[in-house]
């Protein structure tokens, strides 16, 4: 909301989840709460069950109640108050929907203690046991893991590796190896951004990757290469990126065009100077407008072409 009243301001919401984050993390290692029993996860085992219902949860009022009844229940020695992910698995398994089903749970476990408390110190832990388990199953979701596998094998390798890293060793190392893997992916892929190979629509003014449409490759401009700026801001890396590529395309007699670069990528481009060294006539507002401007430097005829083609550069 702070953003939308105040548009200059837009990085203190957007920067607020990461600080937040930061000093819980500070927090809980500078002051050792492991050792005073405290365990944040009701948060997120609360995110992870709404999903499922297709609830809406508030992280503020999650902490709130938990401070709440952390702070009630200190006053009669009550355990702590958290979020344990069997205990919420039962919970939900057992068709529970409100608020409700914590009071009848406190009855139930009074009752347990108080009159049949002996008769459930000979029960194996074992059995204990293989009842979350059977109340944990119900939360696997195979069908999901398939959808994984047949859509995208790698995050199907980043479920997995969270499956059996929190199965075999610990929820945190589960957590961390796939954390590790999703964000190798994301800087693979802005590394290697995707390209393309553009060629004019036979009829229109629209342009196509050829090797989705090869209809669309009919003829071909030599010595041109037209990138569509279809990124949303770029760093002082990039622009170096920028100026090394058309350094070395110049010197091959090839002609760099640039499509409709956004305000914030344009402002950047004429503060590096980058725009004096390609030149105002390197710009346009459409891949049309570039091939026209192509073909009429190289004399060429419109009628002599009845397509182009040129490089896309992804973001």
């Amino acid at each position: 909301m702070q953003s939308k009243r105040k548009p200059r301001l837009f990085w203190v919401s957007a920067i607020a989840p990461m600080v937040t984050v930061v000093d819980g993390g500070l927090f809980a290692y500078f002051g050792h709460v492991e050792k005073h029993g405290i365990q944040i996860e009701g948060t997120a085992i609360g995110r992870s069950f709404a999903i499922m219902r297709n609830y809406q949860t508030d992280g503020n009022e999650e902490m709130i109640a938990f401070g709440l009844m952390n702070i009630v229940g200190s006053f009669s020695s009550c355990y702590l108050t958290t979020g344990p992910f069997s205990k919420s698995a039962v919970n939900f398994n057992a068709g529970c929907r409100t608020a409700m089903s914590n009071i009848v749970m406190a009855v139930c476990l009074r009752l347990t203690l108080l009159f049949l408390g002996p008769l459930f110190s000979y029960t194996p832990l074992v059995a204990l046991s293989a009842i979350i388990m059977v109340a944990m199953f119900g939360l696997i979701k195979y069908e999901e893991a398939y959808r994984f596998f047949k859509v995208d094998k790698f995050d199907f390798i980043i479920c997995m590796a969270a499956f059996f890293g929190v199965t075999f060793i610990s929820m945190d190392v589960g957590l961390h190896i796939s954390l590790g893997l999703s964000l190798g992916r994301a800087l693979l892929s802005v590394a290697r951004p995707a390209t393309c190979k553009l060629g004019k629509m036979p009829e229109s003014a629209l342009f196509r990757d050829i090797e989705q449409y090869p209809f669309s490759n009919e003829n071909e401009i030599s010595g041109i290469l037209i990138l569509e700026m279809a990124v949303t801001t770029i760093d002082i890396a990039g622009l170096e990126m920028l100026q090394e590529l058309n350094h070395s395309l110049e010197s091959n007699d090839i002609k760099v065009s640039i499509i409709n670069p956004r305000t914030e990528v344009m402002e950047k481009m004429i503060l590096s100077r980058f725009v004096e060294k390609v030149g105002k006539e390197s710009f346009f507002l459409s891949i049309e407008d570039a091939v026209e401007a192509c073909r009429f430097s190289m004399n060429f005829e419109p009628r002599a072409m009845s397509g182009s083609s040129g490089n896309l550069e992804g973001p």
